[in-house]
């Protein structure tokens, strides 16, 4: 997984109230030094908060009243759909796997004849209705071939986000560095990606 932007950036606001939490409950904790546990946990300050971070960032952020505060969607999950690349191919089935966190996003595809792994991620929320994620990526061949092999490289693509009826769809486009260009549709199938089950 790697990191990803936010056009609304309210991670900064989120460090700092998780900081004075963590000061909150080192002062009550600090309070029960003479339990038989205290020498053991012993709390400390920047332990508490990267604790406190940890939790959030992986778990706390998907909580929808607290991602509605952030305007931060959750995008894990199984999607499918239909791929169709430019110049009259008929469509076929596309596969895009989204694992996420509040700071981390890894964007796998996987097509009839190729795969890909995004590198870097980007996220605009201006709006619930107006979500856009864009990506770049690196895509190969499912069968290493030297012929395949150069029709593949890096790439990127943009989807925005629908949700109709609690249906999350995303739709968009691709193009990679050897002048190939797609369409997507691809809706979530299952809400939660595999490897985070």
């Amino acid at each position: 997984m790697h990191y990803y932007s936010v056009d609304t950036n309210p991670r900064e606001r989120v460090l700092y109230t998780l900081a004075a939490l963590a000061v909150g409950l080192l002062a009550v904790l600090t309070r029960f030094r003479t339990s038989f546990w205290y020498p053991y946990l012993a709390p400390s300050g920047p332990a508490l908060y990267a604790l406190l971070v940890a939790c959030f960032d992986r778990w706390l952020w998907r909580i929808l009243p607290v991602r509605r505060a952030l305007k931060i969607p959750d995008l894990n999950g199984v999607w499918q759909g239909d791929f169709r690349r430019e110049g009259g191919e008929d469509p076929h089935e596309a596969k895009v796997t989204i694992t996420q966190s509040l700071s981390r996003i890894k964007i796998t595809f996987r097509g009839r004849s190729s795969s890909s792994t995004s590198i870097a991620a980007d996220l605009s929320v201006a709006d619930d209705q107006n979500v856009i994620l864009r990506w770049q990526y690196d895509s190969k061949p499912l069968i290493a071939t030297a012929k395949a092999a150069d029709k593949y490289g890096e790439g990127a693509a943009r989807a925005t986000l629908e949700i109709n009826q609690g249906e999350y769809q995303l739709a968009g486009l691709n193009f990679t560095t050897k002048k190939r260009l797609g369409t997507f549709v691809v809706r979530r199938i299952q809400r939660r990606s595999p490897s985070m089950l």
